[in-house]
Parts: structure tokens; C-alpha cells; sequence
């Protein structure tokens, strides 16, 4: 499917279909880059950034992905831990999408079954289409047309005319859909008044 096939299923809403194309339509070695970003992008609803959470992001930015493992264990019990309070909204969406990010990484570390004695086995493949359903599903529950821009942004930047070939990056470490970044206001949304602020520039 092309972007533009794929722009259209994004924009009318059709967020299973959208997700599992964008998914399916990246490499594997450009997978752990676009969820980094993915991640990245949803956490700057959150006006404070779990560690753990950060620490995904470094990890698809770094590409240390055979530790993704570890970190998707460590989000798991901040998501467990909102559960048991009763969180929901856009903290816990967060967390769901640093969970499925993680999962991305840690498959796109080369990972396959069968594994070797002490490897960790590989995430089963609906993580990917959960990460950029996760997001499609945040941009709509926000209601921002800003947000919503910026979530295709992330996924186009990736599928773009140059995908199959790598794209420069700032100095940063960042793609190219962060030219799309519009820091957001969120001081009167109240779903994330104690959760975090933009990223820094």
C-alpha cells in the first residue's frame, strides 16, 4: 500500500487498517527509529516523562534494542501500578504505547525464534500495529487537529519518497517530522495536569 493510500485510511479514522499498513510497511531496521519517535511524540502530552519512559526513547535513538527487553519490563510496572490506581486517560495511554515501542525495539534487535539458551524470546508481531494504533487512538481521544497533524507527521516522515533509504537526522538524533512540531499548550486539559511538559529545544 502507498503513503498516500495509507494517508487516506489515517485521516478518515479507519485507525486498525492505517496502523497495520504503516506498520507493515516499514523495514525492520527503520522500525526502532519510527517508534522512538512514536513514543516520543505521545509522551509530550505528559508534563512530566516517567524515566522509564525516556529511557525507551533513548533506547530506539541509540540503538541499544537488545535492551529494550528489560525496559518494557520496567514500563510494565509503572502501567500496573496506574492500574491498581485506577489511572486512565492520557498517562495510561502513554504507557500502553511505551510498552508496544519497546516491544518493536526489542524485535527489531535481529531476535528470532527459536532462541539461543538465556535470550529472551521475541514480542509476538501485533506490537507494531498496537504502537501506531495507540497513537492514532491518542490523537483522536486528544482532539487537538495539531496532535492529530503531528501523528501523521511522525508516520510520513518514515514512509516517505525516501523510505528503503536513510534519512538524515538533526543533531539530536531526531527525524524530519519534528519540522512539523508546534509546542502544545496543556494547561487546560485537565487528563494531564500532572503529567508533563513539551521537549526541550
Amino acid at each position: 500500500m502507498d503513503i498516500d493510500a495509507i494517508r487516506a485510511l489515517w485521516q478518515a479514522g479507519e485507525t486498525d487498517r492505517a496502523a497495520r499498513a504503516v506498520y507493515d510497511a516499514l523495514p525492520v531496521w527503520r522500525r526502532a527509529g519510527w517508534a522512538a519517535d512514536v513514543l516520543d511524540l505521545a509522551s509530550s502530552r505528559l508534563r512530566v516523562v516517567p524515566e522509564r519512559v525516556r529511557a525507551v526513547v533513548e533506547i530506539g535513538r541509540t540503538g541499544r534494542l537488545w535492551a529494550a527487553h528489560d525496559a518494557f519490563s520496567a514500563v510494565r510496572e509503572l502501567t500496573l501500578a496506574a492500574d491498581r490506581a485506577g489511572g486512565q486517560g492520557v498517562y495510561a495511554a502513554v504507557l500502553g504505547i511505551a510498552e508496544d515501542a519497546a516491544k518493536v525495539m526489542y524485535n527489531a534487535s535481529g531476535v528470532e525464534e527459536p532462541v539461543a539458551p538465556g535470550v529472551k524470546a521475541p514480542f509476538d508481531d501485533e506490537c507494531g500495529y498496537l504502537l501506531a494504533g495507540g497513537l492514532a487512538h491518542l490523537a483522536w481521544a486528544i482532539e487537538s487537529p495539531e496532535f492529530t497533524q503531528q501523528s501523521w507527521a511522525v508516520h510520513e516522515s518514515w514512509l516517505g519518497p525516501e523510505a528503503g533509504r536513510r534519512r538524515s537526522t538533526d543533531r539530536a538524533g531526531r527525524r524530519p517530522w519534528w519540522r512539523f512540531w508546534r509546542r502544545a499548550s496543556v494547561a487546560n486539559e485537565p487528563d494531564i495536569a500532572t503529567v508533563r511538559r513539551g521537549p526541550d529545544f
